[in-house]
């Protein structure tokens, strides 16, 4: 099962154990695990064999909501995005991704955020697409984490470009 694994929980039913646990990560030293999985196994015979191995993925630290425009909205170009995050993000900024309905990338900038350094924060942008943009198009809002680039938290919406 591992080495210094934390179960948080065992489960045996249907001739399977359930394992929900904290293990090494790839980058975790021995002494903290944090990858959050839930490893099923079943007996074959005298040997214990794997059947499932699921890392679960960890919830973003800065949890960010867009409260304008809602979910499937009909806009027009330009259109106003607006929300709040959890936490304030490296400087300020917040990245915005539009795609177009293809998925393609069409557009990327930043959104500055607006609150104390330590605390919760609200935005408001206008975005200006490409004058031949129409149909349905995704918006993703994503702090990156400075060090690494992965994402800190995200939110996404999809509107109608009138």
């Amino acid at each position: 099962m591992g080495d210094r694994i934390v179960e948080k929980q065992l489960t045996i039913a249907d001739g399977k154990i359930v394992l929900d646990m904290l293990r090494q990560g790839p980058r975790d030293p021995l002494c903290c695990p944090s990858e959050h999985a839930i490893v099923t196994y079943r007996l074959n015979g005298s040997a214990l064999e794997v059947v499932s191995d699921q890392v679960v993925p960890a919830p973003f630290p800065n949890q960010i909501s867009i409260t304008a425009p809602v979910q499937n909205a009909a806009v027009n170009n330009p259109f106003k995005i607006q929300g709040k995050t959890s936490q304030m993000p490296f400087e300020k900024n917040l990245i915005y991704r539009v795609f177009d309905p293809s998925g393609k990338q069409i557009l990327e900038s930043f959104i500055t955020v607006v609150g104390d350094l330590s605390g919760p924060g609200t935005f408001s942008q206008s975005i200006q697409l490409p004058a031949a943009t129409r149909g349905a198009v995704r918006v993703d809002v994503i702090d990156l984490d400075a060090a690494s680039g992965q994402p800190r938290g995200q939110a996404t919406v999809s509107v109608v470009i009138q």
